[in-house]
């Protein structure tokens, strides 16, 4: 990836006609071999331009970035040259309107552009995920966009072909800054996968007009597929929180599937995110799973806890559930939070399970046989 630079400040650039920087724009756009293509270092319009372009000048713009996004192997440049006209239009208006909600802007000027992109934003910072609309699966372009000491400066980042999921930020407004901290940012990221979302967070500090990424966290510890958001608790806390699962042992799961559930929970200090808290989600899905487990290795102490009566254990065993005679398998359509489930069980058996909830906890509270013919 070309390396970053961070964006030249309005004060040094020399005001010019508004026709003169949109026939720039468009010469930038047109020619493959354009310089301004190529250098890493931004170069915005000047202030009053994107505040002028008429409707036709922005019309010829899209079409242009139409076609780039439409050329084979053009998407990172096309969404640099996306990002430099967000980066453009974001100095000139936040110039004028300090409060200006910058999300909201980027999608009024990308959606007149007709440029795909996902955005995520806090207090100072923006990302913005750019795609080709025509073909999302071609892959997606990060680019962050945040408060520099003079204006708003804008960086591509790592995270190519991801789901952008959210953005955090820290140390970059307020005197002393709220959230407290060294300036930096914190985004989630989903990847897809056969069996559902990954996530990946990943943190970069603020610096020098530099984006550097200092931290990552994968899919083994966020806890493998599922759910994340980041939760500020006060004006100086910021967590992550995931919801997430790995297949349950002897069972067969799809990704609508009911699923054992975690919730991991990591708070951002001043070496990066570190873990505080892993807790498991009770549920009568997650209570059958563990059951099983508990006969596999004939654990009967803790199978008994499980269940209403003691009966069902012996029950269960003598129908030989903890050895293994094939995969388990929820049937279709069915809640993982419900009171009556059906299981199937290898290529014949089927069980209707019922469950009642204890406390904070749920209990086996009965099983009879059934059929798959629900399928």
């Amino acid at each position: 990836m070309t390396t970053p630079r961070a964006a030249v400040s309005p004060a040094h650039a020399a005001p010019r006609p508004a026709r003169i920087l949109v026939a720039a724009a468009l010469a930038c756009l047109a020619l493959a071999g354009c310089g301004c293509q190529r250098r890493s270092r931004f170069v915005p319009l000047q202030a009053d331009s994107t505040t002028t372009l008429s409707v036709d000048s922005i019309a010829v713009i899209a079409r242009d970035l139409q076609l780039r996004w439409e050329a084979p192997g053009a998407g990172e440049e096309a969404a640099r040259l996306s990002a430099r006209f967000v980066l453009a239009d974001l100095m000139t208006r936040t110039r004028i309107d300090p409060t200006m909600n910058w999300e909201s802007r980027a999608r009024t000027v990308l959606d007149s552009l007709g440029v795909g992109a996902e955005t995520a934003s806090t207090r100072c910072a923006l990302v913005v995920n750019f795609f080709a609309r025509s073909d999302p699966d071609q892959g997606a372009w990060p680019w962050l966009f945040w408060c520099g000491p003079k204006s708003v400066l804008a960086q591509p980042l790592e995270g190519r072909g991801l789901k952008l999921v959210a953005v955090t930020a820290r140390g970059l407004w307020g005197d002393p800054p709220k959230p407290p901290g060294p300036a930096s940012v914190a985004l989630l990221f989903g990847r897809r996968s056969a069996i559902g979302q990954q996530l990946l967070a990943m943190v970069w500090t603020l610096g020098g007009g530099h984006a550097t990424l200092v931290q990552t966290l994968g899919p083994d510890s966020l806890g493998g597929t599922g759910t994340g958001e980041f939760e500020a608790s006060s004006d100086t806390a910021i967590d992550l929180v995931a919801r997430t699962y790995r297949p349950a042992p002897r069972f067969d799961e799809c990704p609508t599937c009911p699923h054992v559930y975690h919730v991991h929970r990591f708070h951002w200090g001043a070496q990066g995110f570190e873990r505080v808290s892993d807790e498991s989600i009770s549920s009568p899905y997650s209570t059958f799973a563990e059951f099983l487990q508990a006969l596999a290795v004939d654990d009967r102490s803790r199978a008994w806890q499980l269940v209403t009566d003691p009966s069902w254990v012996e029950a269960a065993r003598r129908l030989q559930w903890g050895t293994s005679k094939g995969e388990w398998r929820v049937a279709p359509s069915t809640d993982e939070t419900a009171r009556e489930m059906v299981f199937f069980h290898g290529r014949d058996e089927a069980y209707r399970v019922t469950f009642e909830q204890r406390g904070g906890s749920w209990r086996i509270s009965g099983f009879r046989t059934t059929t798959q013919s629900v399928e």
